[in-house]
C-alpha cells in the first residue's frame, strides 16, 4: 500500500490578493466615470437653470437670486456693438453661461 498524496483545492493567498488588486482597481476607476458622469449632468442642469433664468429676466418676469446676469457691449463697426451675455453663479462665482448677439446703434 503506497500513500498518495491528495491534491490540494483551491487559491493560494497570492491568487486571492491579486484578484482583490484587480477588483479594487476596477472598481475605483468606475467610480471615476460615474463621479465625473454625475458632475457633468450637475453642470448640464446649472446651465439650463441659468438659460431660464435670462429668458426669464430678459422678459421682465421675477427671477431667482441664484444667478448674476453681467452685460458687456463693445462697439464695432458700422455701428454694430457686440453684447456679451455672462451669467454668474452668485454662490461659487463661476461663470456658468456666455453666449455673445449683436445689435445695431
Amino acid at each position: 500500500m503506497g500513500f498518495r498524496m491528495k491534491s490540494e483545492e483551491g487559491f493560494t493567498l497570492l491568487e486571492v490578493l491579486v484578484a482583490v488588486v484587480i477588483l479594487a482597481v476596477s472598481l475605483t476607476v468606475l467610480l471615476q466615470v460615474k463621479t465625473n458622469q454625475i458632475r457633468q449632468i450637475a453642470d448640464q442642469f446649472e446651465r439650463l437653470d441659468a438659460l431660464q433664468f435670462y429668458k426669464k429676466k430678459s422678459a421682465g418676469l421675477p427671477v431667482e437670486d441664484r444667478f448674476i446676469l453681467k452685460i458687456e457691449k463693445t462697439d464695432l463697426l458700422y455701428g454694430i456693438k457686440e453684447v456679451n451675455n455672462i451669467i454668474i453663479n452668485r454662490k461659487t462665482g463661476k461663470t456658468v453661461l456666455n453666449f455673445r448677439s449683436y445689435e445695431r446703434n
